[in-house]
């Protein structure tokens, strides 16, 4: 493909395709439906695994997604990028997180793994996010699944550290929460292996959690295979997005345009910035510029 009219145009999704509630405006979707009639190429552009990403979203209908903050990329149903941590990585990651008491998620193509210990904090965490008390069943995974996606649960961590690592070398990224260090001194500690950390994505985030994947994958590189993949230039990429973990992403395209809900990064980072997500700020955008 080389249509110099295609955009390829891409949404991260809390904050930006849904509110921090899961609502999806009608406006989004009638706007996302309206610019593929248009003939342009949408995907989704987050940080999520494929498996997180739910039925709601996939149901607007779009062309391709970008996971794992760029870790895998899929178009109509087909892998054209995967990269994950690898043995050595999981091995030092999984020491690190142990020896510090950090409740974790790991995040891959094909789930969420979360050990019983940190489920423990993490229902609390959604239930707050999600404005409800956590029920009294330390087993039901509900809240935190209504977050980020199907969740399974594995304790082989707490038996044997290598074995989980090995098992999960396949990971794209990993949520943590409750960490004894800032976001900043997280970066310190892991970056000596490759990894990265980016303040998460809640609604009204905290210095102590955050989000880890390798420091080579950003939302900008899944992009760039994107373009690679359909022969089009810079030049035809617009992006969506308002959170931390949407700053490159939103550098990166020719358009980036930030939500107006957005923090003040991605602001800084963008060349325009629309109304909220519940003001009808994609759809606004999208007729701005001539995309519908």
């Amino acid at each position: 493909m080389n249509n110099s009219n295609t955009k390829l145009i891409f949404f991260d999704i809390d904050g930006t395709l849904s509110g921090f509630d899961g609502k999806i405006p009608e406006s989004t979707k009638k706007a996302i439906n309206m610019a593929r009639k248009e003939g342009h190429k949408l995907f989704v552009c987050t940080g999520r695994s494929r498996a997180q990403i739910d039925k709601k979203i996939t149901d607007i209908g779009f062309d391709g997604f970008v996971c794992a903050a760029g870790a895998y990329v899929e178009y109509q149903g087909k892998e054209i990028y995967h990269s994950t941590f690898g043995e050595e990585r999981m091995k030092f990651l999984m020491n690190f997180i142990k020896e510090n008491n950090i409740s974790f998620v790991i995040q891959s193509r094909d789930g969420c793994v979360i050990s019983t210990e940190s489920a423990k904090t993490f229902r609390k965490v959604f239930a707050e996010r999600l404005d409800k008390l956590p029920t009294e069943d330390e087993t039901d995974l509900t809240d935190i699944e209504e977050v980020v996606g199907n969740m399974s649960i594995d304790d082989l961590i707490e038996e044997d550290k290598e074995a989980f690592a090995l098992k999960y070398k396949d990971s794209e990224s990993l949520i943590y929460h409750t960490s004894p260090f800032t976001v900043e001194q997280m970066r310190q500690k892991v970056s000596k292996v490759g990894f990265k950390v980016t303040p998460s994505s809640f609604k009204e985030p905290d210095d102590y959690s955050g989000e880890i994947t390798l420091e080579s994958e950003n939302k900008a590189l899944g992009i760039q295979k994107v373009m690679e993949y359909f022969g089009l230039p810079k030049e035809n990429t617009i992006a969506f997005g308002d959170g931390p973990n949407d700053l490159e992403m939103l550098a990166f395209v020719e358009l980036g345009i930030a939500m107006g809900n957005g923090v003040k990064e991605a602001k800084e980072c963008a060349s325009y910035i629309t109304d909220n997500i519940d003001k009808d700020g994609i759809y606004n955008a999208m007729i701005k510029f001539n995309l519908i």
